[in-house]
Formats: C-alpha cells, structure tokens, sequence
C-alpha cells in the first residue's frame, strides 16, 4: 500500500483501491494504519508519502541506525548524528507490529560510498565512530580487492509518538524567535518513532586467495562475530528466527521539527546548505579512505606489484593523508555545529608524486567468485549464491 500511495502522489482511497485491486473499505483500514504512525500524511482525503523517496523527506523525516541514548522525543543533529536535549514531550506511544524481512540481499560494493549504503548508512556516516558507522570503520577499503556486502534486517514492530508537542522551554525559545540556540540544544529534529527487530550485517573482503569477513549484528540470539564465509551465510540465512527469540531498537525515525505544531511566525534555521557541504565533505573524507586504504595494502603486499614504492614513501604517504582526512574532518566537525560558520569547498590534497604501482597478475578469486554473484549493482538472494569452498 505505501508503494501505490508512493506512486500516486495525492491520491484518494478510491483510486488506491483500484490500484492494489481491494475494496474500498480495506483500502482505507490499511492506509489510515499508515497515516497513525506517520508514514502517509492524509490532507483531504489525500495521501501522501512522507518515508525515504517520497516528497518532503528531506526536510520531513529520515531513518536513522539507533544509538545509544536514544529515546522519544530526544533531539538529533541531523548534520553529524549527535544527540542533543529534550525539547519535545512525546505523549502516548504507539505499536503496529510489523513482522517483516525490510532487507535481504549480497551485492558487490562498487566504491566506499556504495559501501555506505549497501549497510545502510548514508555518507556522513563517515564521520561516525559508533555502532554501524564504527563496524565500517574496521574494514580498510582498497580499491584492489572486491568487497561483498551481506544484510538481513527484520522489523518486528514500529513504536511510534502518537501526539507530540514541543515542550515549555522549546517553544519559549522559538517564540522569542532564538532559532540558532534552539538548533544548537535540541538539534533539527526529534526521534519520532522506533523500528524493533534487529539487523545483521557482513563485509567479505576478496584478495587474492583469501577471503577475509566482518560481520556486525544487532538483536537477535547468538550476536558473536562470524568470520568464515559458510557461518556467515547461515547466520543470515536463520536470522528472522533469531531476531524472533531477542528483539531490540535497530533503526530510529527522527522527524523534523516542522511536523509539530510551533509559535506563530517563528524561523527555523535551515541546515539545506550546510547538508550540501557536509556531503561533500563525507565523499572527500571517502575517497581519502579509499586511497589510504590502497596505500597499507601495496605495504602489506608488495610481492604482488611491479615495482611498488619504497617503505619510506609509503609511509610519508599514509601521513599526509591521514593528515587530510583530520584537515576535512575538523572542517565537517565545524560546519555541522554553528550557522554563522564558514562551510568552504575543499579541494582533494594527494601527497607529492602519489601513483600506486599495477598489479603482476589478475586475481583468479575474484573472477571466481563474481561469476557466481549477480551484475554490479543488483541483489541476490543469499540462499542462491553459494561462495566456492576455499
């Protein structure tokens, strides 16, 4: 039903009823079941959707991987995904159980910011240290071996504010129109609602003749890292029955503060700009990762290049782009905290005479192993793609 009200935007419950071929009656039961929890806003007796791809997300409400502290109603800087104060009351609180595989699939990572999404985090998840964003972290990413990434997240239920408004102190601030201290204590938005259930996660890292895996898992039973490829491939595969025996907050929806009722006349700060510099930032932050992660593989590896650089070199390399990586992280760190701060463009700062050196000889693995896996950019249920036994 949200793909059909995401398909016909301001569409009425008879023409949803003829879309997905129901009765009008059980048309309307399941999109107002949709409309509580906020993820269609019905406006005279239209229906429109406000979840990821539909119109008004940017600036209405997103997804975001649950962390801790975590709580209805606390503030989220949706620049940098830092926590911030209570501004809001949360009222009574919803459920609609849900039950349902929200992702399934294996693909192969085509760059570190496809990565990014592949697990589900956007690209300033670049900048995190924590959860998800920190399991990334661990993978040195290169460009010379092939990364498969493995996800499975079960929602079991959605918890939801049913009637939130801003608190005393929120609105005396918006109604002395001091936009920028609101901003800077209870951020740009509120967690709204809870999605529960749980969510497992594996990198494959493809070099060579060997096969390295990281896995990452929230809820569930038996949460221990898997590293050989057929456990990772059973884990994901019985992950539904074992989020069922241990079901825990995996993803929160964090609403903008436009959703709730404020003082008449009162200004916002609008973050659209530094969100544009910011995503620059993480794409610069990754491309930076991605060649310093190309530089510690020729170190670790250099029986495998025709005439690789020098220790020395490497090393002075990796500084330098350590050094950079700080440089745009402290200016992404700046950015998202205060409005009045410039957010200027930064250009890529390769050390001096950078080239990384070709490889001896293809990598029979990889070709191997992608012959079994679907084209470039699609899924793949895991249950029909079977890994060669090393």
């Amino acid at each position: 039903m949200l793909e059909a009200v995401s398909h016909s935007h301001g569409t009425g419950p008879s023409g949803l009823a003829r879309i997905r071929g129901l009765p009008k009656a059980t048309t309307c039961r399941l999109v107002e079941q949709l409309a509580e929890p906020g993820a269609v806003r019905r406006h005279e007796q239209r229906y429109h959707n406000l979840r990821p791809g539909g119109e008004g997300m940017n600036n209405r409400a997103v997804n975001v991987t649950w962390s801790r502290g975590m709580a209805f109603g606390r503030g989220v800087n949706l620049l940098d995904g830092a926590g911030a104060g209570f501004g809001v009351d949360p009222g009574e609180v919803g459920e609609t159980s849900a039950a349902r595989v929200v992702d399934y699939g294996i693909k192969v990572a085509n760059g570190l910011e496809d990565l990014y999404s592949s697990v589900g985090l956007s690209a300033d998840g670049v900048f995190g240290d924590e959860g998800k964003a920190g399991f990334v972290k661990q993978v040195s990413f290169n460009s010379y071996s092939t990364f498969l990434i493995a996800r499975r997240a079960v929602e079991s239920s959605f918890r939801h504010c049913r009637s939130a408004t801003l608190g005393a102190d929120a609105w005396n601030l918006l109604e002395k129109g001091e936009s920028e201290i609101f901003r800077r204590r209870y951020g740009d938005g509120y967690v709204r609602g809870v999605r529960i259930g749980g969510e497992f996660v594996a990198i494959i890292e493809i070099s060579d003749d060997e096969l390295t895996a990281t896995t990452y898992q929230r809820g569930g039973r038996g949460g221990q890292p898997v590293s050989d490829v057929d456990s990772m491939l059973v884990r994901l595969r019985e992950f539904p029955s074992l989020v069922a025996e241990n079901q825990v907050p995996y993803e929160a929806e964090v609403a903008a503060y436009e959703t709730l009722s404020r003082p008449a006349g009162c200004a916002l700060v609008d973050i659209a700009v530094r969100r544009r510099m910011l995503d620059e930032y993480a794409r610069l932050t990754m491309r930076l990762m991605s060649l310093r992660g190309d530089v510690e593989f020729v170190q670790l590896n250099p029986e495998l290049f025709a005439d690789p650089p020098d220790l020395l070199t490497l090393n002075e390399w990796q500084l330098h782009i350590a050094g950079e990586i700080t440089k745009v992280s402290r200016q992404a760190s700046a950015c998202a905290d205060r409005a009045d701060t410039e957010c200027p463009e930064l250009a890529l700062n390769l050390p001096e005479g950078y080239r990384m050196p070709e490889r001896k000889v293809p990598v029979e693995l990889r070709a191997a192993l992608l012959a079994v896996l679907p084209p470039a950019g699609g899924d793949k249920a895991p249950g029909a793609c079977r890994l060669p036994t090393m």
